[in-house]
């Protein structure tokens, strides 16, 4: 999460973006709840971080659109979500076991 901050921290989103998802593919892979939220704050982070740079950045939400796609950071929080369902259903399977 520190080198991610630095990429955000030196406006490179795109390299912030893998850093998170990279950080959430571990916690998952850990079953880390908490660094799940950790990477969930910090996706809210960039985000807000990306829409206010001007000319909007290739990944902002109006650049997007432009392109028919979702922003960037909407797809983060949908994996974000998929990963915290997937955590969710592998705990009630083994309560269940």
């Amino acid at each position: 999460m520190a080198l991610q901050q630095r990429a955000a921290a030196d406006a490179e989103c795109e390299a912030a973006y893998h850093c998170l998802m990279a950080a959430l593919r571990l916690a998952e892979h850990q079953g880390d709840a908490e660094a799940v939220d950790r990477v969930d704050a910090a996706v809210q982070a960039v985000g807000g971080a990306v829409e206010a740079i001007s000319p909007p950045h290739a990944l902002s939400r109006q650049r997007a659109q432009g392109r028919g796609q979702p922003a960037l950071v909407d797809s983060m929080k949908a994996h974000v979500a998929a990963v915290r369902w997937r955590m969710k259903s592998s705990e009630l399977r083994s309560a269940a076991r």
